[in-house]
């Protein structure tokens, strides 16, 4: 009997959600033989999904999330095609991740249509965040230097499957806040939720990343307060009322003490440079010094960028040359994809800020916590860092998005049972 296209979906939910998994633990898919695993597991699953389509015509998921992402990869094939790029064998290899990224978002969509597949998948991020932290704090004890005992990276300051604490903190950062209000709601899973989330917020809180304690105190906070508004609806409110007024102002107590540390730390890294260099008139870029040589290398090409993945070498042909210093990238997303791709680098990011909005007008208080403030959240913390620099963690941030995007579709359902 030939599978209905439920399971077709089921299937296909698991295999994504196996490639989530080993994208985050093959080092954040940054080497190239993971790229070509999680690459090649793509296409041929869009491939089979082609091929079904064709078979049994299906309702396909249409969102207006396809727009920014295509226009990325877009911006990318024309640099090829025109040749205007400071590094083709860069731009190619960016382009192909970017591919990689709307063919997974896509596939997402047209699955996420059922209620139950959307809980499924809410499910396995908390278990991966839980897991990879849970790896993290063992690798912290017991090899630091050395990640899963196995492969070290010198130079770098690993921390789980991750280069650094910082890389490690943007997945807690996107998983933590669904996962601790799944804990509060699913009864079943209560108890293997909570202990996810207590591994995070163990991981965070011994990874010496500043910025992530702190993010991750105020992800904590309003998904406190929101879990406890929402609880207060099966509750009394006289019952309610003195609970939720102690949360509120003890969160807030740590959320401040957290805070007042953080913000002295927010402004040293602003003055700091990247890297101590001991050698003398070696001259050390501050973060200042990046922004301004950013804002030159777009004005000198504002139309069509300097090459998808090529920032590193437009980057050092406008600075002075540092003995053992080599730019890869800015530690600044946003200001580095305009700088790749010009205007479309921009509007691209526009655009997701205000469909991002517009799919969460209307939605119940879980979508605005659950899955708007990791993205928002997200997106704040990669003005001092590269998250799209680490494939795993653009994976994981388009899952959210996909959760977020995701609408239940009469019609799909309907022929989802044939």
């Amino acid at each position: 009997m030939a599978a209905t296209f439920y399971d077709f979906r089921r299937r296909t939910t698991t295999v994504l959600s196996a490639l989530l998994f080993f994208a985050v633990l093959a080092f954040g898919a940054t080497d190239p033989w993971a790229f070509a695993v999680v690459a090649c597991t793509m296409f041929v699953l869009a491939a089979a999904w082609a091929v079904r389509i064709v078979r049994q015509p299906y309702p396909a998921a249409f969102s207006w999330f396809y727009a920014p992402l295509a226009a990325v990869a877009g911006a990318g094939l024309i640099q090829m095609t025109l040749d205007r790029t400071a590094s083709s064998y860069r731009t190619a290899g960016e382009l192909g991740w970017w591919l990689v990224y709307c063919t997974f978002f896509a596939l997402l969509l047209n699955v996420l249509g059922d209620i139950s597949l959307r809980r499924d998948v809410q499910r396995r991020l908390a278990y991966l965040g839980g897991l990879v932290s849970f790896a993290a704090i063992l690798q912290w004890v017991f090899s630091p230097q050395a990640a899963y005992g196995l492969r070290r990276a010198p130079g770098a300051d690993l921390f789980g499957p991750f280069v650094d604490a910082e890389t490690f903190a943007f997945l807690i950062e996107l998983v933590f806040p669904s996962a601790l209000l799944l804990a509060f709601r699913d009864s079943e899973r209560k108890l293997s939720l909570f202990a996810s989330c207590t591994a995070m917020v163990a991981a965070i809180g011994v990874s010496g990343s500043l910025v992530g304690q702190g993010l991750l105190a105020l992800e904590f906070l309003v998904t406190l307060v929101a879990a406890t508004y929402l609880a207060a609806r099966t509750m009394s409110r006289r019952t309610w009322r003195p609970q939720s007024l102690l949360t509120a102002l003890g969160a807030i107590a740590i959320a401040v003490v957290l805070f007042v540390g953080l913000s002295s730390d927010v402004r040293q890294r602003l003055t700091q440079g990247f890297e101590p260099v001991d050698t003398p008139g070696v001259f050390v870029l501050t973060r200042s010094d990046v922004l301004r040589t950013s804002w030159q290398l777009f004005q000198q090409q504002p139309t069509l960028g300097h090459g998808l993945g090529a920032f590193g070498p437009a980057f050092s042909s406008a600075v002075p040359r540092q003995d053992g210093f080599h730019w890869e990238h800015g530690h600044n997303d946003p200001v580095e994809l305009a700088v790749e791709i010009g205007l479309a680098g921009i509007v691209a990011q526009a655009l997701m800020l205000a469909l991002i909005l517009l799919a969460a007008r209307g939605r119940e208080m879980r979508a605005w916590v659950g899955l708007v403030m990791p993205l928002a959240v997200v997106w704040g913390h990669s003005w001092v860092r590269s998250p799209l620099r680490t494939p795993a963690l653009v994976l994981v941030a388009l899952t959210v998005l996909a959760l977020l995007a995701a609408r239940s579709d009469r019609s799909a359902r309907t022929a989802a049972q044939a």
